[in-house]
Order: structure tokens, then C-alpha cells, then sequence
């Protein structure tokens, strides 16, 4: 019964037979047993030696040390550095003697004479004759009005600069400009006439401002210059909705020729040429942008801005420059001399590395993706007439 189960089993192992070592049989070595004095002796030794030895090398370093820092204390170090130096004094027997006057003579005067012409009349230096010419010009200028005026006595027309009228008085001149500002002002932009024109027969015709659904069929990728294609998801209509000009199915071929410019989030793509497909296979130009569903020109898609790329090798020299100052402040705190050993070329030179990975860094663009079967719109920038390939025929 399961109640009596453990009853059993305590029954049956108490009546087990205890093993009873066998006279003459060889024991198994214990793997407890502890190591014999002798090797508890040798393993002493060989620590106390070792501990003896490490203690003895670092007493005589510290006593080196500690006797080093002791003699600098010692032995005062004098920074001043002075030198004497002895100078004659200067002997200026001689010019004392001829710059001193002898008693009682008054100074000698300067001779001061301003030279004469042939006429009598005395020479006028340059300055003089500058100031005469100065003075006797005909034209004044005056410091109010900043206009010219001539001489008194000369006649001129009025309405003019140096006129009888307008002498004095600069009102003249401003009235005739603010004159010049109005008739500048009332006058009206030349256009010239343009001249409508009639459009084709609109059954046969796509106008401007049409927008074409379309699914790209590779994948886009800014980084890439090349071509995309697309397929039209519709049929296109003529303008009055009679006839379908392009049927579902057209492929449409267009460019793209730039990558994305900095701070744009829009990539623009040109479609070049649309082919309808078979039987018809008639193609016609484009040369159109296009746009997403709403009419924006250019594609949108996921941005890459390469933070990595342009942040990695700036904050990787920066931490090397950090980590070389931090272990030669280290060095020189740790360092009872002073001595601080500076590697100026070193960095000097990583400054300007870091500083020419910045500006390459920099002027990484940012890459946009647009995975395949993705919906945009071609934005019609001109006509489009189909009348050369196709004809109409009316049934009654």
C-alpha cells in the first residue's frame, strides 16, 4: 500500500549488510587528505622569502626617495640670477665745452630772412601760394546745403546750380528732386501685349496642370545619380474626357540629377519621355517634375542625415586629445620634479586633422530612400497634342 511504503523501505535498508573491509585488500588514497609537513614547511619558506624580498625592494625605494626630497629641502635653490656690471660714466668734456656760452654774450639771434624775387616783391612759400589760390577760387562750397554756387557776378539760367535764384538757398534743388521722385513714380511698367492663341481639337489633347498617378518601379536612392521609371496606374484622358490618349500601362522614363540638397527633405526627379504600351507604342516628350499626392513638388521617402559619419572621427579625436591631456597631467601631479614633457607638433597636428575631418564630415548630404511600388504623380508642365498619331471618327 502507498501508506506503507516508507515503512518498507526503512525496514529494508536497516537490514542491509554493512561492507566489512576484506583482511589483505589495498585501500583507495583518500583525495581529502591534507598536504604532509614537509611541503606545509617549503611552502612557508618560499613565502616569508618572497614577502622579504618585496618588503626589502620597496624600504630602499622609499629611503631613496624620502632622502632625495630631504637633500631639495635642504639646499635652498636661488632663482634669482643677478650679474654686476660695472659702466664708465660717459666723458663729454668736449661738447659740455662748446655747448655752453661764454658769460655776458647774449644768444646769437636766427637768422631769419625770406628771400626776394627780381621784382623786389618778397618769395611766398608753398603753403602761402596754396592758401592764395584757395581763397581766390571761383567756386564755394556751402556747408549746409552741400550744392556749389558760383562767383557773384556770373549769370547762369534759373532752375540751374550758380543761377541768380537759386543762389543762397538750396530749395531749389530739393524741389526739383522730389519732382524727379514723383514723375518717377507715376510711371507705369511698359508691357507689351500678348496675343492669345487657339488650342487644339481638346479631344485629342492633354493640357497643363494635368497630373499622371504613377508606381515607381525601381527603388530610389539619392546617393545614385541615374534613371527611374515608373508605370501609369490609369488610363489618361484626352481634355474632354472623349478619348483615352495614354492607357494604363504607360511607362514613363525620367531623370535624376542631383542628390539631396542640405536642408531639403525632397528629392526632385524629371520625367523625360512616356511610351504607351503595345499595340499602339507611341511615345511623347514630358520634360516634367514630379511631385507626391498632393502636388509638392518632389518625393518624399526615409532620411539618412549620416550622424555617424560626420560625428564619429570629430568625437574620437576629441577623446584622444582628452585622454593624452588628462595622462600628461596625471604624469606631471605624480611627478615631484615638475618636468612636464609637451609634444607641441603632436598637437598642433591633430588640431588640424580634427579640423579638416570636420569640414569633409560636414559636407556630407544626406541620403533619401524610396523603396519600389511607390505612388507619386507627374505634374503636366506644358500640352501635350496627340492629333499627329491619333484620329477621331464619329458614329451616329
Amino acid at each position: 500500500m502507498p501508506w506503507n511504503r516508507n515503512k518498507d523501505e526503512d525496514f529494508e535498508e536497516e537490514e542491509l549488510p554493512e561492507e566489512q573491509p576484506i583482511k589483505g585488500d589495498r585501500k583507495i588514497a583518500s583525495v581529502n587528505k591534507g598536504l604532509g609537513v614537509q611541503a606545509r614547511m617549503t611552502n612557508f619558506i618560499i613565502g616569508a622569502l618572497v614577502i622579504i624580498a618585496v618588503g626589502y625592494f620597496l624600504f630602499d625605494y622609499y629611503a631613496q626617495l624620502y632622502k632625495e626630497r630631504a637633500e631639495r629641502q635642504s639646499t635652498p635653490v636661488d632663482t634669482s640670477q643677478t650679474a654686476q656690471t660695472t659702466v664708465p660714466p660717459l666723458k663729454l668734456g668736449k661738447f659740455d665745452e662748446q655747448q655752453q656760452p661764454q658769460a655776458g654774450t647774449p644768444p646769437p639771434q636766427p637768422n631769419i630772412q625770406q628771400g626776394k624775387g627780381g621784382n623786389g616783391q618778397p618769395v611766398e612759400t608753398p603753403a602761402q601760394i596754396e592758401r592764395r589760390e584757395r581763397l581766390g577760387s571761383s567756386v564755394k562750397f556751402k556747408l549746409d546745403t552741400g550744392t556749389t554756387t558760383a562767383a557773384a557776378g556770373q549769370t547762369g539760367t534759373p532752375g540751374t546750380p550758380g543761377a541768380p535764384g537759386n543762389a543762397g538757398s538750396g530749395s531749389g534743388s530739393g524741389n526739383t528732386a522730389g519732382q524727379d521722385r514723383l514723375s518717377q513714380s507715376l510711371q507705369g511698367a511698359q508691357l507689351d501685349p500678348i496675343e492669345a492663341y487657339k488650342l487644339g481639337d481638346p479631344s485629342l489633347m492633354v493640357y497643363q496642370g494635368e497630373s499622371i498617378p504613377c508606381t515607381v518601379q525601381q527603388a530610389i536612392d539619392s546617393s545614385l545619380v541615374g534613371q527611374v521609371t515608373c508605370i501609369q496606374s490609369v488610363d489618361l484622358w484626352s481634355a474632354d474626357h472623349s478619348a483615352i490618349v495614354a492607357e494604363a500601362g504607360t511607362i514613363y522614363t525620367g531623370q535624376q540629377l542631383m542628390g539631396l540638397a542640405r536642408g531639403n527633405r525632397r528629392l526632385p526627379i524629371v520625367w523625360t519621355r512616356g511610351r504607351t504600351p503595345m499595340p499602339n507604342n507611341i511615345a511623347f516628350n514630358l520634360n516634367s517634375a514630379g511631385t507626391d499626392e498632393l502636388g509638392r513638388t518632389g518625393i518624399t521617402g526615409e532620411i539618412d542625415n549620416h550622424l555617424a559619419e560626420r560625428w564619429g572621427p570629430i568625437v574620437a579625436l576629441s577623446l584622444i586629445d582628452d585622454v593624452g591631456a588628462y595622462l600628461s597631467a596625471t604624469g606631471q601631479s605624480n611627478n615631484s620634479d615638475n618636468t612636464n614633457i609637451s609634444f607641441g607638433n603632436t598637437t598642433n597636428g591633430g588640431q588640424e586633422l580634427a579640423t579638416e575631418i570636420f569640414k569633409e564630415s560636414a559636407n556630407i548630404p544626406s541620403t533619401l530612400t524610396r523603396n519600389q511600388g511607390a505612388n507619386i504623380y507627374i505634374y503636366l508642365a506644358r500640352d501635350i497634342d496627340f492629333s499627329k498619331v491619333y484620329s477621331l471618327e464619329y458614329k451616329e
